[in-house]
């Protein structure tokens, strides 16, 4: 078995999520961004596609075979692991996740779209509460958050999973015969696409508000990244709903004043 190693610590300090675990005492920081370097590192292996897909599946199967024996882990994530005693089937469901991507992705009902998202978002938020200091009553608003942002993350990020291949909009979704991923990236965009954007927008929002109203008063503020997270992607989902067909041509984000808002709006209980 090759060394298993994470993923670059600089990937991570610049994304969205550096801003949410700014908030958390030092300790509990520097744990977050091993767990989620873990994360990064198996995501890169599902998108390295310089790397031939049977090279990434064995490196992704090493992966889950660290994980399930606990031999072969990176030194800093097995001490994570033991410290804040994560549930490995939890980092190994993210594993199944990525596994999952390596060839081309189609869901035929929402279902089976709900039961990726859960291994790649919410079995992450499960850990997350652990490492935040978050008991078990707050296993719910994680799952309800967890699919609101990969929801989220699938709306802004139609083009691009397109280009590989992938379209995770459940063929349900659309009334006529679904897209191919060749017909997304042409103008004009294929019928019925708008509405199917639509329909995952709403479930969306929905997910968000269940999050909101799942929240444990006395977790406030152990779940101060996660709300951060919330606030930056409801942003991100409120500026999609205006023209869904706009992710098509630009991929949206959020500056970095507009990220710096919504920290302190969050910081101060305004959202």
């Amino acid at each position: 078995m090759k060394a298993l190693a994470l993923a670059a610590a600089e990937s991570i300090r610049v994304s969205n999520l550096a801003f949410a675990l700014r908030s958390l005492p030092r300790e509990r920081r520097e744990a977050a961004f091993v767990f989620y370097r873990f994360c990064r590192a198996v995501d890169d292996l599902a998108d390295e596609e310089w790397l031939p897909v049977g090279d990434r599946r064995v490196a992704l199967e090493e992966w889950r075979h660290a994980l399930l024996t606990g031999h072969g882990l990176p030194a800093e994530l097995g001490e994570v692991i033991r410290a804040y005693g994560l549930d490995t089937t939890c980092l190994t469901a993210v594993v199944r996740g990525c596994l999952d991507d390596l060839e081309p992705t189609r869901f035929a009902t929402l279902i089976e779209l709900r039961e990726y998202c859960w291994n790649v978002a919410c079995a992450v938020g499960l850990a997350s509460i652990r490492i935040f200091g978050c008991g078990d009553s707050t296993k719910k608003y994680a799952l309800h958050l967890g699919y609101a942002l990969q929801f989220t993350n699938i709306l802004r990020d139609v083009r691009e999973d397109a280009e590989r291949h992938r379209i995770y909009l459940p063929n349900e979704f659309f009334s006529e015969p679904p897209a191919s991923a060749t017909a997304l990236l042409r103008d004009p965009p294929p019928p019925g696409l708008g509405a199917a954007l639509h329909k995952l927008t709403v479930l969306a929002e929905e997910e968000f508000a269940a999050a909101r109203a799942a929240l444990p008063p006395e977790d406030a503020r152990a779940l101060l990244p996660a709300r951060i997270m919330a606030a930056l992607y409801r942003h991100l989902l409120h500026t999609i709903k205006k023209n869904p067909l706009a992710v098509l041509k630009t991929r949206p984000a959020l500056s970095k004043s507009t990220r710096f808002l919504l920290v302190l709006r969050t910081l101060f209980g305004r959202i």
